[in-house]
C-alpha cells in the first residue's frame, strides 16, 4: 500500500478521499495512517497531505449536498418516493431531534459515525439547509476526521514499516469491532431499533 500511495502521490489520495465522500466504501482511515505514516518518514508533507485530504472530503459532501439540492428534487421519482415512505422521513426527524440538531447530525457523521455520511449529505441538500450551515459543520467534523486518521501513521510512522503496520491495524480495529458486534447481535434486536440487518 505505501508503494502505491508514494506513487500516486497527492492527487490519487484526494481522489480516493472524494470517492469516499461520496458513499464509495473504501478503507480511507487505513490509507490516511499509511499516508502519515510516510509523512513522518519524510516522503511526504503532512501538512499538504491534511489540507488536500480536507478539501477532497468537503468537496464530496458537497457533491452530495448539491445532488441533494438540485438533482433530487427534479426528478419526478423523489416526490413520489416522499409520498410512500413517510416513516423514513419521521425516523429522519427523530435522528435530528435525537442530536439537538441538523449541524451536530452532519458534524457527528463527519467522524464518529461515518456510514450514514453520504445520506445525511444528500438529505441536508433536499431539505433545503442552509449551504453555509453545511459547510460550516461539515468543514469541523472532516478536519477532525482527517486528524485523528492521520495521527496512528504519523505516531507510529518513526517505527518504520512496523509503524505503517502498527498504524492501518489501529485505524482498522475499530471496522472489525463493528463487524464483530453487528454479526453477533439477535435480528429481532436490530428489527426493534429500526434497524434492517444488511
Amino acid at each position: 500500500m505505501t508503494s502505491y500511495i508514494l506513487t500516486a502521490g497527492y492527487p490519487m489520495l484526494a481522489l480516493a478521499v472524494l470517492i469516499g465522500a461520496v458513499g464509495a466504501p473504501l478503507p480511507l482511515s487505513a490509507v490516511l495512517a499509511a499516508a502519515a505514516a510516510l509523512a513522518r518518514q519524510g516522503h511526504l508533507q503532512v501538512g499538504a497531505l491534511f489540507g488536500v485530504c480536507v478539501v477532497a472530503a468537503l468537496a464530496g459532501d458537497c457533491l452530495g449536498y448539491a445532488l441533494g439540492r438540485h438533482g433530487l428534487s427534479r426528478l419526478p421519482i423523489a416526490a413520489r418516493f416522499a409520498g410512500r415512505h413517510q416513516s423514513r422521513s419521521r425516523w429522519w426527524t427523530l435522528g435530528v431531534g435525537l442530536c439537538g440538531s441538523m449541524a451536530f447530525l452532519i458534524f457527528i457523521t463527519r467522524w464518529a459515525f461515518t456510514a450514514p455520511a453520504p445520506v445525511v449529505n444528500v438529505v441536508a441538500g433536499a431539505r433545503h439547509y442552509s449551504w453555509g450551515r453545511f459547510l460550516a459543520a461539515d468543514l469541523s467534523g472532516e478536519a477532525l476526521w482527517v486528524a485523528l486518521s492521520l495521527a496512528p501513521g504519523y505516531l507510529l510512522g518513526e517505527l518504520g514499516t512496523t509503524g505503517i503496520v502498527l498504524a492501518v491495524g489501529v485505524c482498522l480495529v475499530p471496522l472489525i469491532l463493528v463487524l464483530a458486534a453487528r454479526s453477533l447481535l439477535p435480528t429481532r434486536l436490530l428489527g426493534r431499533s429500526g434497524c434492517s440487518p444488511a
